[in-house]
């Protein structure tokens, strides 16, 4: 009887704890950038907001929309802006990270079919501490 009584207590304490990382994050105004057809790329905006206590990485996303997908910053260099392929999206404790066109984005590398407005496409957003979150994001002009 003891026996199932800790291994009961040691079940609820896990289940307790085995926050979601869907309960740290709330993503709002998602949209990729509709582009004419033939275009072979295109942009994914977002604002992230970080709702844990803890400092979190966004390490990879991945999609089905294009070959490859990367996640781009717009850094200054020699008086240009350039647009650059980064290692990860750092997002502080209670703070919101915000994709936008001219800074940070997602970058859908050599499109396998014309996106159509309106339609919305399935994005994976992968983070450092192994989590991931599945989200559905909408096409539109911008």
């Amino acid at each position: 009887m003891k026996f199932l009584f800790i291994t009961l207590s040691l079940l609820a304490l896990s289940i307790a704890s085995a926050e979601t990382i869907s309960d740290q994050i709330i993503i709002s105004n998602p949209v990729i950038r509709m582009v004419p057809p033939g275009s072979p790329n295109s942009a994914g905006f977002m604002k992230i907001y970080n709702n844990s206590n803890d400092d979190l990485r966004i390490i990879k996303i991945e999609s089905d929309i294009s070959r490859k997908v990367e996640l781009h910053d717009v850094l200054q260099e020699n008086g240009m802006m350039k647009m650059r392929k980064v290692d990860a999206f750092e997002i502080k404790s209670k703070t919101t990270l915000e994709l936008k066109k001219g800074s940070k984005h997602i970058m859908f590398i050599n499109l396998i079919n014309p996106l159509k407005e309106g339609d919305k496409k399935k994005v994976k957003i992968h983070f450092q501490n192994g989590k991931s979150l599945e989200i559905e994001i909408p096409i539109q002009k911008l």
